[in-house]
């Protein structure tokens, strides 16, 4: 549990991993961790911190969006 705030938050689960890993799909997240990214704009695949590790470049402008199981009064998972 944290305490942030004066409240206290029980984390229980990840809720969203995107790796940037599969180039095939780049914004997929890890099976049963939430949605995948959406990206508005343009971004390009680099390499990772090595080979196993992907990551991605975003344009001028460009950003990724995303949806998560967060409710937005915190009573959702996190």
């Amino acid at each position: 549990m944290v305490k942030l705030g004066g409240y206290v938050h029980e984390s229980k689960k990840i809720v969203d991993n995107c790796k940037f890993d599969d180039s095939s799909d780049p914004l997929k997240v890890e099976p049963d961790l939430g949605l995948p990214l959406e990206l508005v704009g343009i971004h390009e695949l680099v390499a990772g911190s090595d080979a196993t590790h992907g990551a991605a470049e975003t344009g001028v402008g460009s950003h990724y969006k995303m949806t998560n199981a967060i409710a937005s009064n915190g009573g959702g998972l996190c």
